[in-house]
């Protein structure tokens, strides 16, 4: 029994990058009201680049999975 191959499929991200447009239009706002201390400020730029880690980590997986199907593409041209 030949062993099955894993088929990369890359997560989506799009969830993603509409939270991060929502954190950073909050936190445009948040720092224009004086109210809003540092902390908070500080978090919000914690959870965005967070978010932005795992888009980047999704981008990387949709590189190895464009070259796997390219490969494999390529392997049945032959």
């Amino acid at each position: 029994m030949a062993a099955r191959i894993k088929k990369p499929i890359p997560p989506l991200t799009c969830n993603h990058i509409d939270r991060v447009q929502e954190l950073v239009l909050s936190l445009h706002h948040m720092s224009q009201d004086e109210d809003v201390s540092d902390d908070i400020l500080e978090l919000y730029v914690k959870i965005i680049i967070d978010e932005l880690e795992i888009i980047r980590k999704s981008n990387d997986e949709l590189r190895i999975a464009s070259k796997f199907w390219y490969d494999k593409f390529r392997r049945k041209q032959r």
